[in-house]
């Protein structure tokens, strides 16, 4: 739990004690509660009293508003920031922990800047997300809509490291390296990025979630830079990025997050790294039918690719034909799928013939065009359409 670490740093090495780090889930309890009241007296941002803490529970909720007071200026004209707020526990209710962050941002009134951790979840953030800037690891929270992320921040943080390059590699072994970048109990800008670029460390699954944030954070930057036009910038918060922490080292979670890298760097005109990253991609174990169809149109119209794409089409091809007949003969207890997966691909099939189809079209693979669009009219023998992509087809071959 990363409280911990900062509670440690805090009350016995004295480090930034100006900082309340508040813990959510101790946030529940009436104690904590009172110990924040009781540290911050000089400057509260906990006013409700011993009572009224004492008194904290549930309350029932269904759907509703929430309003609090803000700065007024040029961005924010109501002085207040307001949305919808969904119940948190089990859909009828509010937890205590999300009362107590209603109140703190009230009665804090903007003395102080509030800032909530990337980790917390996105129920844990009250749908507050509108008016969250990333500056980091941390959301900042503001009076205004206007700016998704603060890209100075941003650059400042991601991009500035502490210590020295080496220690991305191995740091037990250049620990010692010379450098004016040292650990400090004085505040300076960037993280170490310990071992995340050495292949002899174990990065449990847990961990390679939570450095799937810093990933977040330099995705988003680039992307940022890339709407703004600044191409050279982007391609070089992707390229820090793969530095201090590698695909091929630490993997990333979420397929999502890196077909959104692979895309950016098509987008720069890195093509070498777009096909990095797909590669990676087609290697998971956990793609749906539509992730690969995906990720062999991106074959097809980023890098033209079109071999590449056609053994994409062609084993999912394989593989539903297979399939369809361990179905039909022991249902689906021989299989490894599901009837609603099934369904899927059903639904899939025409747009995979097609696709197939055109890499076979364009790779001058004529006999396999025709053989799978008669397969095709077996199956559907009144589709029009492929009765004339199967005389298209003959024709090409014809001449």
């Amino acid at each position: 739990m990363i409280f911990f670490p900062l509670w440690y740093l805090q009350e016995v090495e004295g480090i930034r004690k100006d900082v309340s780090v508040t813990n959510l889930s101790l946030l529940n309890t009436p104690w904590y509660i009172k110990q924040l009241k009781s540290r911050n007296k000089d400057n509260p941002f906990v006013k409700i009293t011993e009572e009224e803490i004492n008194s904290l529970d549930f309350k029932a909720w269904s759907r509703g508003l929430f309003s609090l007071p803000a700065p007024k200026d040029s961005l924010n004209s109501t002085g207040k920031i307001e949305g919808e707020l969904k119940p948190t526990y089990f859909d009828v209710a509010l937890r205590v922990q999300d009362l107590m962050v209603l109140y703190i941002i009230r009665d804090n009134n903007w003395n102080r800047p509030i800032y909530f951790a990337v980790t917390v979840s996105p129920t844990s953030m009250l749908n507050l997300d509108e008016y969250l800037t990333m500056e980091g690891l941390a959301y900042r929270l503001s009076n205004n809509t206007s700016q998704i992320i603060d890209v100075d921040a941003m650059t400042n943080n991601l991009l500035s490291i502490i210590g020295d390059e080496s220690w991305f590699i191995d740091y037990n072994k250049n620990y010692n390296n010379n450098t004016n970048l040292s650990i400090s109990k004085t505040y300076q800008p960037g993280y170490i990025y310990r071992n995340l670029a050495n292949d002899n460390i174990y990065v449990d699954p847990q961990l390679g979630r939570l450095i799937q944030n810093y990933r977040t954070g330099f995705t988003r930057l680039a992307i940022s830079h890339y709407l703004d036009k600044n191409f050279g910038k982007a391609e070089k918060v992707l390229l820090d990025m793969e530095k201090k922490m590698p695909s091929n080292i630490i993997e990333i979670p979420s397929k999502e997050l890196q077909y959104q890298i692979g895309q950016l760097y098509g987008g720069l005109g890195n093509k070498v790294k777009l096909r990095y990253h797909l590669n990676q991609l087609i290697e998971r174990n956990d793609l749906a039918i539509n992730d690969y169809l995906l990720y062999g149109k991106t074959f097809v119209q980023t890098l033209e690719d079109y071999d590449e794409a056609k053994t994409i089409f062609k084993t999912i091809y394989d593989n539903f034909t297979m399939t369809e007949r361990a179905i039909e003969v022991q249902g689906f207890k021989s299989t490894k799928i599901t009837p609603l997966e099934w369904k899927k691909w059903q639904e899939s099939l025409p747009e995979l013939v097609l696709l197939l189809y055109l890499c076979y079209k364009e790779l001058e693979e004529y006999d396999n065009a025709i053989l799978l669009i008669e397969d095709w009219l077996v199956r559907s023998p009144n589709d029009l359409e492929a009765t004339k992509l199967l005389d298209e087809i003959k024709e090409l071959q014809n001449s």
